[in-house]
Parts: C-alpha cells; sequence; structure tokens
C-alpha cells in the first residue's frame, strides 16, 4: 500500500472541491495503491456539541463519533466513480487489487479491536494513523481545509507561518495545531511517515504520492 489519505469533514464546506477531489484520488487508484479513510466532519462537530451540552458519557460520545466517520465515508464514496466502500482489512487489499478506491468505513475495525481509551484528544487523525498500521502502511496523508502545519492557527494569527518540515518532538510542544493530541505518539510507536495537505489542491496531494515538492507539512519521525 503506498499511502492512507484521511479526508478532513472541513473539506465538506466546498463542495465542488470536495468533489474534485475524490474523482482525483479514483484516478489516481487506478495506479496508485491508495486507501481513503473518512474525517468525521460536521457529524462529529455534532456529536462534540451534544456531549458538551446534554453530559453524554465518553463511552458513547466515542462510539457516535466514530460512526459519523461512516457517514461521512458513505458520502465520499458517493462523490466519485471508481470507488468501493469496505469495512475490513481484506475488503481494502481486494478493491486496490482491482484498481479500485477503497473508501473505508472504520467502526467495524474500532469497535472490534478497541485501540483507544475514548477521549475527545483522540480524533480521525490517530484512528486514520491506527487503521494505516493494521494496514502494514507506512505513509499517511491527512488531507485538510489549511496547508500544512502553523507555527499558530493561522485562521486567528495572520502572522502565522507554514512549517514544511517539522519532528514529532516540536509538533507536540506546539499549543495550536490542526492535528489531534496523540497523534504524534503514535507516530512515534509506528515509525509512520505523515503528511498535512490542502484538499482544496488535488495537485499537492498527487505530489506526495509522488514524492514531488509542493505545499504541505511533512512530519518527520
Amino acid at each position: 500500500m503506498n499511502a492512507v489519505l484521511k479526508i478532513g469533514g472541513s473539506l465538506l464546506k466546498e463542495f465542488r472541491c470536495l468533489r474534485e477531489l475524490m474523482k482525483s484520488l479514483a484516478g489516481e487508484a487506478e495506479r496508485e495503491k491508495i486507501t481513503v479513510v473518512p474525517g468525521g466532519g460536521p457529524f462529529a462537530d455534532l456529536v462534540r456539541e451534544l456531549y458538551r451540552e446534554h453530559g453524554l458519557s465518553e463511552e458513547t460520545s466515542h462510539k457516535m463519533a466514530v460512526l459519523s466517520m461512516d457517514i461521512y465515508g458513505l458520502l465520499l464514496a458517493d462523490l466519485s466513480r471508481n470507488t468501493k466502500v469496505v469495512e475490513t482489512i481484506k475488503g481494502v487489499k481486494k478493491a486496490v487489487e482491482d484498481k479500485t478506491l477503497p473508501v473505508l468505513l472504520p467502526s467495524k475495525l474500532v469497535f472490534a479491536l478497541d485501540p483507544f481509551q475514548p477521549s475527545w484528544s483522540v480524533t480521525s487523525d490517530s484512528l486514520a494513523a491506527y487503521i494505516c498500521w493494521l494496514i502494514g502502511c507506512k505513509r499517511l496523508i491527512l488531507v485538510k481545509d489549511i496547508d500544512g502545519v502553523y507555527t499558530s492557527n493561522p485562521k486567528k494569527n495572520k502572522d502565522a507561518m507554514l512549517i514544511p518540515r517539522i519532528n514529532l518532538e516540536t509538533l507536540r510542544k506546539l499549543k495550536e495545531k490542526c492535528v489531534d493530541d496523540f497523534l504524534a505518539i503514535f507516530l512515534m510507536r509506528s515509525k509512520i511517515k505523515c503528511y498535512v495537505v490542502n484538499g482544496f489542491f488535488p495537485s499537492r496531494v498527487k505530489n506526495i504520492l509522488k514524492g514531488k515538492e509542493d505545499v504541505y507539512t511533512e512530519i518527520i519521525s
């Protein structure tokens, strides 16, 4: 497997661009061995809101948030031809063999294996890294609505600077970052190479797959 790509739910705000991204990835699947893992997006945000306002348990909220990834995955798979919804690692490998883009709905795997304690510090970023490790892939691409990892939140601070390459220790120390708090810890353990890239520019995602320089952040283990 060449890469696992987590498609962030934040890309939903530009639906046309999201559709173009999925079409681009479905085309790449004819040449590259890649897999899509969905984020949670607004579906997970609703769960988080219910948790905060109504005191849902962390265990229930965790399960609901994972199921929100399934919902988003079904949406992603519907945006392009040459995609296939799968729920198992075997299904991923079969789709890849058929040169089809697998969109993995993660709830079945996550509920069966229960890899993490329920916590909001573990989001679809870390779950995607875990699935990447399960598949035996060494490259994870986090596709978001932001160019990469910045020195601070660029949506709040106009002076924030993009960091083209960052090591895991520095990533952990950042107060504001576009990935969850547990990701760096898991990457340290698994030795997975990780990138953060803006999904509104499919060519940047392609260039990561091809090993070419572009606008993105490479997270160095």
